[in-house]
C-alpha cells in the first residue's frame, strides 16, 4: 500500500546499584530484570517501525453503515485505510487477496477468511460482503468501524501531532516519524524550492490520489511547514486553507511574502492537476 518520529515515549531506565544488608551489589535476577525491559522497549520500537498507516485495535467489527450491521471482524494490527473522522465513525477500506479467475466484483460469504495481498491472515467475514477488484489478485473491501478501533498512535496526524510537541522540528529528529509512515521524496511542485516528503491521500477517498501529508524542509533540514488534507491539531501555529481540501500549516517564522509565495505557488499547483 502506498501509505501511514513515530511517537514512543523515551523511557529511560536508570540502574543504581543497591546494597542489601550484606553490603553486596543489586542481585542477578535484577540485572536480568533491567535487560528484559531494554529488550522489550526495543521490540516495541521496532514494531512501530513498520506501523505504514492505520492499524485495527482488535479484534474489531466492520459495519456496512455507521452503527449498521457487523459485516465481517478485523484482526488487531491490521493495516488499514481511513477517511476523514467525522464524529465516531468513519468509513476505512483494506486490500486483500482475490482468486484471479473472477470477475471485478465478488462477493464473500460468512465464515469465509479474509489474507493480505501476501497472504497473511487478517479476519473474517460475518456476513455478505462485496469486494472490488483493483487488479490481479487484489480487493478492495470498503466498510464503517468506530474510531475507538483505530490505534491512535498509528494515524500519521496524531503521530505527527505528539512528535511537534517535543519542539524538535530538524529532519533528523523526525526521522523515525517519517519512517514509520513510509514518507518519499515529493518529485512534483519543485517551484516551492525546498525538500518535500510526503505520503499519499486514502485510496478510499481519492482513487488517484494527491498528497495526505507533505513536509517541507529547508536546507538546514528544519521543518518550516506541513501541506495537509486533514484537520493537524497544532494551535500554536497558523494554518492557512488552500484549495480542494488541502491547507498549509506553517511551523517556521517565515516572513509573510514567503508564505504568501508557497501558498500561491501550491494552490496554483493543485488546481492544475487532476
Amino acid at each position: 500500500m502506498k501509505h501511514q518520529i513515530l511517537i514512543l515515549p523515551f523511557v529511560i531506565i536508570v540502574a543504581c546499584s543497591t546494597k542489601t544488608d550484606n553490603g553486596t551489589e543489586q542481585t542477578l535476577d535484577q540485572k536480568n530484570q533491567i535487560k528484559e525491559d531494554i529488550q522489550q522497549i526495543e521490540e516495541e520500537e521496532d514494531t512501530y517501525e513498520i506501523l505504514n498507516g492505520e492499524r485495527i485495535d482488535g479484534p474489531a467489527n466492520v459495519r456496512n453503515k455507521e452503527n449498521g450491521k457487523i459485516i465481517l471482524s478485523l484482526d488487531d494490527n491490521a493495516l488499514i485505510e481511513t477517511s476523514p473522522i467525522k464524529g465516531d465513525w468513519l468509513q476505512i477500506g483494506f486490500f486483500i487477496q482475490i482468486g484471479s479467475d473472477e470477475g471485478s466484483m465478488i462477493k464473500l460469504y460468512p465464515e469465509e477468511q479474509l489474507k493480505t495481498t501476501d497472504g497473511s491472515h487478517i479476519g473474517k467475514v460475518k456476513d455478505t460482503v462485496e469486494v472490488w477488484r483493483i487488479y490481479d489478485n487484489v480487493g478492495l473491501i470498503e466498510g464503517f468501524t468506530h474510531i475507538g478501533n483505530i490505534k491512535e498512535i498509528s494515524i500519521p496526524e496524531t503521530a505527527l501531532e505528539i512528535a511537534l510537541k517535543r519542539g524538535d522540528f530538524t529532519k533528523s529528529f523526525l526521522d523515525k516519524y517519517i519512517k514509520s509512515f513510509e514518507f518519499s521524496d515529493y518529485e512534483l511542485n519543485q517551484e516551492l524550492n525546498y525538500r518535500q516528503l510526503f505520503i499519499y491521500e486514502s485510496y478510499i477517498v481519492d482513487p488517484s490520489p494527491r498528497d495526505r501529508i507533505t513536509l517541507l524542509f529547508d536546507n538546514y533540514d528544519k521543518l518550516i511547514g506541513i501541506f495537509h488534507t486533514r484537520k493537524l491539531h497544532l494551535p500554536d501555529y497558523e494554518t492557512f486553507e488552500l484549495t480542494r481540501g488541502h491547507s498549509f500549516t506553517c511551523i517556521e517564522d517565515l516572513d509573510k511574502s514567503e508564505k504568501q509565495r508557497i501558498i500561491h505557488e501550491r494552490i496554483k499547483f493543485y488546481n492544475s492537476v487532476d
